[in-house]
């Protein structure tokens, strides 16, 4: 189970009198008291106050407003968590982050100084498993890195050294251990206030290519830019290496295989930008003509099966690579929409659920929206909520914890997750018709029960398999997986 910090909805409610509040912070691991510990006390009426535990990690707030309250808790090295107490007398305990240590050698065994090593933590998205960047440390002379503070988890380390080298033949960056892909990498987990130690890898040369090419734009324009992103799962892509080109020239240095070129500039309040993919083999390439394009207006609309209003609330975007975000402004446009390949989210529509989205007679609810050609697609994107709505209710057989109801088959954005309130209750609204799978955690990452096919392999009889009739009610109880 994935270690995380717990935020509780459910405010608690003090008394018509002033009252007090004590409590402790614990070392989850050991369960020693952690002093000097950050706690913040935050009413509904009145400004926040911190205290500061004591040695034997006990903290006190006196004459406390009547109102709903939380606390927030936080100590150098620990995880912060956010808790509402239900009683008088508070037990925190907050999580240790972890130590990852190693070294980095190349071909020859002679360490590399100056490189830099990232701990790349792994999480879930509409597109799947993707990796970012977390941590970092650089090599010192001996070669050896070490990143404090890493949160208890699964991780990735990559390792992007220095070039000092000609550009012909340079280093890649590595995975652990010691592979050019993250594919190929072997992931770490850490336990929570555990120190790993000797991962060890080392770095491999390859031959690098050159592209050089003119950006073509108008006379009088600032921020030219070219340069180079890879493609991700799903049809996405990340960013690479870039270069300014003040004068329209550039040359890239690129390793062999596709890359997405780009280029971009600005003049007074326009802006234009291009991408292209292209293949890269084991020979320099020349004359490359970069054009970019102004951005374009995307139509969009969303509308109710059946009629009714719009959620005032609702967000809408079309999300791009680098989490680019273009809005839909007033259910008519996407403005100023650069090429680019899009997922569109929508958020904020309860009570409705998202029905579909068709770009004319193509389903692309699960799909990714291609404008790399720079024009406007054929028709609006079509965003249908649904109103005949389900609703269920319940409480946990102990505890509090996060309830997720999981849909059949391959409709991920009718997954539903809510958070119980102090007493172990939870109500979720906004369901789209269907059968589900009930699941209440104590713990547990959202984003990977959503996108991670693989995560409910573990839990095969976890939880309870539901049925959700349009507009129809259910009330339901749960047990805990921990």
């Amino acid at each position: 189970m994935k270690y995380l910090s717990v935020l509780v909805l459910a405010a608690a409610t003090l008394s018509a009198q002033k009252a007090s509040l004590e409590g402790v912070v614990l070392n989850s691991v050991t369960n020693q008291p952690l002093r000097k510990a950050v706690i913040t006390l935050n009413t509904s009426n009145k400004p926040p106050r911190a205290a500061i535990s004591g040695s034997d990690g006990r903290f006190e707030f006196l004459n406390i407003e009547p109102g709903d309250f939380s606390l927030n808790a936080s100590a150098a090295g620990f995880g912060q968590i956010w808790i509402t107490p239900g009683n008088e007398k508070v037990v925190i305990k907050l999580v240790p982050h972890g130590v990852v240590t190693g070294r980095l050698v190349d071909e020859e065994g002679d360490p590399v100084r100056g490189a830099s090593v990232i701990a790349m933590g792994i999480r879930y998205t509409p597109l799947g498993r993707e990796v970012s960047g977390w941590l970092n440390d650089r090599t010192d002379d001996r070669g050896e890195f070490r990143i404090v503070d890493v949160p208890p988890g699964k991780y990735y380390l990559r390792a992007d050294p220095p070039q000092t080298g000609p550009s012909s033949d340079r280093y890649v960056p590595a995975y652990y251990p010691s592979v050019p892909d993250v594919v190929g990498g072997t992931p770490i987990l850490l336990a929570p206030g555990q120190e790993l130690s000797g991962l060890n890898f080392s770095f491999r040369k390859a031959a690098f290519v050159k592209i050089r090419g003119t950006l073509i734009a108008p006379e009088g324009g600032a921020k030219l830019e070219a340069g180079q992103m890879t493609a991700r799962a799903h049809g996405m892509l990340s960013g690479g290496g870039s270069t300014p080109a003040s004068d329209g020239k550039f040359e890239l240095a690129v390793a062999p295989g596709v890359v997405y070129l780009y280029g971009k500039w600005e003049l007074g309040n326009k802006r234009a930008s291009t991408l292209f993919p292209i293949t890269v083999g084991t020979a320099d390439i020349e004359g490359i003509e970069l054009r970019p394009l102004p951005p374009i207006n995307v139509a969009g609309r969303v509308r109710i099966a059946g009629g009714g209003a719009i959620p005032p609330a609702i967000w809408v975007h079309l999300r791009g690579s680098d989490n680019r975000v273009f809005p839909l402004d007033s259910n008519t446009f996407f403005r100023e929409v650069t090429p680019d390949r899009y997922r569109l989210t929508v958020d904020r529509m309860e009570p409705f659920y998202l029905r579909s989205i068709r770009l004319g007679m193509i389903d692309m609810t699960e799909s990714v929206i291609d404008l790399l050609g720079g024009t406007p697609p054929d028709g609006e994107i079509l965003i249908e909520l649904g109103s005949d709505f389900g609703e269920v209710e319940g409480s946990l057989s102990e505890g509090v914890g996060m309830v997720t109801l999981i849909p059949e088959g391959h409709l991920k954005h009718h997954f539903k997750s809510v958070r119980t309130d102090a007493a172990g209750r939870f109500r979720v609204v906004g369901l789209a018709p269907g059968r589900y799978r009930a699941i209440a955690w104590e713990s547990v990452d959202v984003d990977q029960v959503q996108y991670d096919p693989d995560f409910l392999k573990a839990y095969p009889s976890a939880g309870k398999i539901i049925e959700v009739e349009p507009n129809g009610r259910l009330t339901i109880r749960l047990g805990v997986e921990r």
